[in-house]
């Protein structure tokens, strides 16, 4: 077990913190000081083991969490948040030294997290809960690209789900209602929508990742793409990308394109948004139809 606040033994050496399972075992002292050199070697802490807790950085404190863990040869790791109370430049550090530990040890791991970013790269298989309850499991793939409803697309959703509420008349068309604007009519590709007749009437939720939209020249829609008009809110450079918050009537839409376009804030931008990468939600049970 590898615990979010570390849980180290504050009046224990390094050395005395990663051997004290063993010691507990009746490990020979022999046989124990040198299974604490060899986890030492693999976590780069040969250079801290006369060092107490209080005076180790925060991620050579979770190296030695790991390495206690480690040093038992246990068959299964259990990660509690591992990386939460680190700044982010040393949580991505970590998390690569995880995944790599991972690789070297082929043993397999439970790690709970509430950061979809590290879910995504260490996971092999992602098992997503909600109050307790089991939402989707399946490869990072599979979650990421065929969400099984509206919580699991917008917790791997970055910046965020677009969402316009919509309902489907019985000629094909979505009549979009997204707070104060007028309703608009769209009529999407038929392909990208699921059987009519489980869909008409029905409060419909449309969904698109911000990486989907982009920016046009054009404002007619066609079956394959619904165009918008929205006015540009706030522009948060990301360096190789950036963001834009857009709004639409009372909704607010997300967009990620590359690099440093020239846009202004307060100003009206066409985008686009192919009805390929959209999803259809029921919007009471919050099921992907789609």
């Amino acid at each position: 077990m590898v615990f979010q606040n570390y849980a180290l033994y504050p009046h224990m050496s390094v050395a005395q913190n990663l051997g004290f399972a063993l010691e507990m075992q009746g490990w020979p002292r022999a046989r124990r000081e040198a299974r604490v050199a060899e986890v030492a070697q693999l976590l780069q802490l040969q250079n801290l083991l006369e060092r107490r807790p209080a005076q180790l950085s925060g991620g050579q404190r979770q190296r030695v969490a790991m390495g206690r863990a480690l040093a038992r040869h246990p068959q299964l790791f259990l990660f509690d948040e591992p990386l939460s109370n680190l700044d982010a430049q040393l949580r991505a550090e970590m998390r690569g030294e995880i995944k790599l530990l991972h690789q070297r040890l082929g043993r397999s791991a439970i790690y709970v997290t509430h950061d979809q970013t590290e879910a995504m790269t260490l996971g092999q298989r992602i098992a997503v809960l909600k109050q307790g309850r089991l939402q989707q499991v399946g490869t990072p793939q599979q979650i990421y690209q065929q969400p099984d409803n509206l919580f699991v697309a917008q917790f791997l959703s970055g910046p965020g789900l677009n969402l316009l509420p919509a309902r489907l008349a019985t000629d094909g068309a979505l009549r979009l209602l997204a707070p104060g604007t007028e309703p608009l009519e769209w009529m999407p590709d038929r392909a990208c929508l699921p059987p009519f007749n489980s869909m008409v009437g029905r409060c419909l939720l449309l969904g698109w990742r911000a990486e989907t939209l982009g920016c046009t020249e054009q404002l007619r829609s066609e079956p394959g793409t619904l165009r918008l008009q929205a006015q540009l809110r706030l522009i948060e450079p990301l360096g190789p990308d950036c963001c834009l918050q857009l709004q639409l009537g009372e909704q607010r839409l997300h967009m990620r394109l590359p690099g440093w376009p020239a846009l202004s804030p307060g100003q009206d931008i066409r985008i686009e948004l192919p009805s390929a990468s959209m999803w259809v939600f029921d919007a009471e049970t919050g099921a992907r139809l789609s």
